[in-house]
């Protein structure tokens, strides 16, 4: 509680919004509580950057700037901000932005899939936005040939919407529980997905997907805490863009799995410079917990032990890509984790260059210390 209380006091601090219609999510999360939810700077801002989101010209394309990008962020953002300081809006500002998000720009995009932390962002908006605004008419751009659009339909319901995610997490869930997924333990993204399935845990009506998002979020979690080391997530794993470290001094940037180890279980130490990386906040303000016995694990319950797994191939909703009918393993991995040090690497490797395949991290061997590096890869 110590550590969520320093992340919003110390994002808080900045007074300052942008005005360039991107939704700086962490700071009015920060603001709203420590405002009580009256800050009324943050409640405007909110409006007011999803109107300049639906305000751009083309939902299928990058004119006006990235539009996926800034939706797949605002999107999951916005659900929390509207459950959790929803009443601290006035009639007025739900009206606008209802009308912005069940406009074509909102519903293009939380109807796509993109990568699989761009999914659960997106699908958690198409399951909770409908659940807080059940009255709205939600227009669809639609694309030919694509999934989403074979039916021809060119509005939806509330209802409709919260149906077709409702399955798309279900599907999900079965999927990534069997045969794992392309970023599974990615230490930049994988934590993302958990954000997302924590706001349907959390917010969820229906009791199946609110276990859904439970089972996904100790899915996601417990695979970090079950290979971590001291806070270092290992290898074998996809999509690494940031070297993993103990701090992040001169503000440069640590992956978000590292951040969320020192929010969840005090591994690595304070992050003095860009507190809340824009996602931690999202873990700060929830009412949830991580599950105990994840925490023990987390923080060397059991050790010594071995790891042997499998990382899967991407898939839709995690389901094969015609014409393959199964996903096969991409990455075969082994992973000894003793008291004081540990080491990851892999058993087999089906490459595929073409593929999902950017900044694969093999191997590495960490062992405890209190210096801000401490691996061999």
């Amino acid at each position: 509680e110590a550590r969520k209380q320093w992340v919003i006091e110390a994002t808080g601090r900045d007074s300052k919004f942008r005005t360039d219609g991107q939704l700086e999510n962490a700071k009015v999360f920060a603001r709203l509580c420590l405002s009580n939810g009256q800050d009324k700077a943050a409640l405007e801002h909110t409006v007011t950057a999803m109107e300049a989101i639906a305000a751009a010209t083309d939902p299928t394309t990058k004119r006006g700037g990235d539009i996926g990008g800034q939706v797949r962020t605002a999107a999951p953002a916005l659900v929390r901000i509207l459950y959790k300081f929803g009443n601290s809006f006035n009639a007025e500002q739900l009206e606008r932005i209802k009308r912005a998000v069940s406009g074509e720009v909102f519903t293009y995009r939380i109807r796509d899939h993109g990568t699989e932390n761009h999914a659960m962002d997106f699908v958690s908006a198409l399951y909770l936005l409908p659940q807080y605004f059940p009255d709205a008419t939600w227009k669809w751009a639609g694309l030919k040939g694509r999934e989403f659009a074979k039916d021809g339909r060119q509005t939806f319901t509330s209802q409709q919407m919260m149906d077709e995610a409702r399955g798309r997490i279900l599907r999900r869930g079965r999927n990534f529980y069997r045969a794992g997924h392309a970023e599974q333990l990615s230490t930049t993204y994988d934590m993302l997905s958990a954000r997302s399935s924590f706001l349907l845990w959390e917010f969820a009506r229906d009791p199946v997907v609110r276990d859904a998002g439970e089972a996904l979020t100790v899915y996601h979690v417990g695979l970090h805490a079950l290979n971590g080391f001291d806070g270092h997530t290992m290898p074998p794993f996809n999509r690494r863009n940031a070297l993993q470290a103990r701090s992040a001094p001169d503000g440069r940037i640590l992956p978000f799995s590292n951040l969320a180890a020192w929010l969840f279980w005090g591994l690595n130490e304070r992050i003095e410079t860009n507190p809340a990386d824009g996602q931690t906040m999202d873990f700060a303000i929830s009412s949830l917990r991580i599950p105990e016995p994840l925490n023990r694990i987390a923080r060397g319950a059991g050790a010594p032990y071995e790891i042997r797994g499998a990382n899967g191939q991407f898939g839709f909703w995690g389901q094969a890509i015609p014409p393959q009918t199964t996903r096969d393993p991409e990455t075969l991995r082994y992973v000894w984790r003793d008291r004081d040090f540990a080491i990851g690497g892999p058993v087999g490797v089906n490459f595929n260059p073409a593929g999902y395949f950017p900044d694969n991290h093999m191997f590495n061997i960490v062992w405890k210390s209190k210096n801000r590096l401490r691996a061999l890869e």
